[in-house]
C-alpha cells in the first residue's frame, strides 16, 4: 500500500469509528443534509488559505475539505449505496473519458479545441443519464450567484470574444447604471432589487468578456476593503 493510500484508508477508518455506536454522538447523528453548511464553509476556507499563500494553511484546509468528502461517502456506505472507493473510481473514469487526447494518445489539441471536446463529452454523458437535459443542465442552482451567472454566460456567450464584444457589454453596463440613477426612487426596494440585479448581471457579462472571474475579483476587492478598514 502506498503512503497516500494508507493515509486515506486511515482517515476513512477514523470517520468509521466516529460514526460507530461507540464513537461520537454528534458525528453519528450527522446526515448528508446536515453536513452541507460545513462542506460549503470548508470550501471557502480552502480558498482563503490559497489567497494567503501559506502552504501549511493550505494543507490544513485541504485536509478539512477532504474529511468532509470522506464523511459524506461514509454516510452513503452505511446505507449500502456507494463507498469512498466508488467515489474515487467514478472520478477516475470520468477524467480518463474526458481526456482522450491524453489517455488515447489522439492528436494534440489547442485550448479552444480542448474546451470544445470537454463540453461535447460532458454533454454526451449528461444526455445518457437524463433524456430531459437542456442548455443549462448541470449548472447547480445553489452556486454563488456570480459563479452561476458566469456558467450560464459560458453556455450562451460567444466562444471567441473580441474587442467589439467587450465594448458592447461595457456600454450596456453603463447604460443600466445610468438608467438606475435616473429612475431609482427611494421607498421601492423591490424595483431597486430588480434594477440592481440587472446591473450586477451586466457586470458579470463584462467580467466574462474581459476574461475575469467575478467571484475572485469581488473577493479580492472585499479583502482590500477590509484591509483599508483595519488601518
Amino acid at each position: 500500500m502506498t503512503r497516500t493510500a494508507e493515509a486515506i484508508d486511515h482517515l476513512a477508518s477514523i470517520i468509521e469509528a466516529l460514526r460507530s455506536p461507540q464513537g461520537c454522538p454528534w458525528d453519528a447523528a450527522q446526515t448528508s443534509d446536515s453536513l452541507k453548511p460545513f462542506l460549503l464553509e470548508e470550501t471557502y476556507e480552502v480558498l482563503e488559505a490559497i489567497d494567503s499563500g501559506e502552504p501549511d494553511a493550505i494543507r490544513e484546509e485541504l485536509g478539512d475539505l477532504l474529511m468532509q468528502i470522506v464523511f459524506h461517502a461514509r454516510i452513503f456506505e452505511e446505507r449500502r449505496l456507494f463507498n469512498l472507493a466508488d467515489v474515487a473510481n467514478e472520478i477516475s473514469q470520468k477524467l480518463i473519458r474526458r481526456h482522450p487526447h491524453v489517455f488515447e494518445k489522439s492528436a494534440e489539441l489547442d485550448h479552444a479545441s480542448l474546451r470544445a471536446q470537454w463540453d461535447r463529452i460532458k454533454n454526451e454523458e449528461k444526455a445518457q443519464k437524463n433524456k430531459n437535459t437542456h442548455q443549462f443542465s448541470g449548472i447547480p442552482a445553489s452556486l454563488p450567484a456570480l459563479a452561476r451567472a458566469i456558467k450560464i454566460l459560458e453556455k450562451t456567450g460567444p466562444k471567441e470574444i473580441g474587442a467589439q464584444d467587450q465594448v458592447r457589454v461595457r456600454d450596456e453596463a453603463v447604460r443600466k447604471l445610468e438608467k438606475f440613477k435616473a429612475t431609482h426612487r427611494e421607498g421601492n426596494p423591490k424595483q431597486a432589487e430588480t434594477e440592481l440585479g440587472e446591473i450586477l448581471f451586466s457586470l458579470a457579462r463584462l467580467c466574462y468578456t474581459s476574461k475575469v472571474d467575478p467571484e475572485e475579483a469581488l473577493r479580492m476587492a472585499t479583502n482590500r476593503y477590509m484591509s483599508s478598514c483595519l488601518k
